[in-house]
């Protein structure tokens, strides 16, 4: 009965060291990406996770959330691609910009 405990144990390893992999590698390819984006060095990109797949880069003065997913693909040996998009400025912060432009 313990030896059946033991592969059981090593598979729950596994599977946790496979979860904490994929987090890490989406936040390099964030910071990564963000380091290009910014025009700035990789040492001077900070990568802070916001969920899941959230991630919040800054560097150089500047700022961005990046949302990171899997896709399928054929060219991927885990059938797989992580692929990480930059949001938009949320349209709530233009009509508060607009505001207080307007307002003067």
């Amino acid at each position: 009965m313990k030896r059946a405990g033991l592969p059981l144990a090593l598979v729950g390893l596994l599977v946790v060291g496979a979860v904490v992999e994929g987090c890490a590698s989406m936040g390099s390819i964030v910071r990564t990406r963000a380091s290009r984006e910014f025009r700035c060095d990789l040492a001077s990109t900070q990568v802070e996770a916001l969920d899941e797949h959230a991630y919040r880069a800054t560097a150089c003065g500047h700022e961005a959330t990046y949302v990171c997913s899997h896709q399928p693909s054929t060219f991927s040996w885990s059938g797989e691609d992580t692929v990480c998009v930059r949001e938009a400025p949320s349209a709530q912060h233009t009509v508060v910009i607009n505001n207080i432009a307007s307002g003067r």
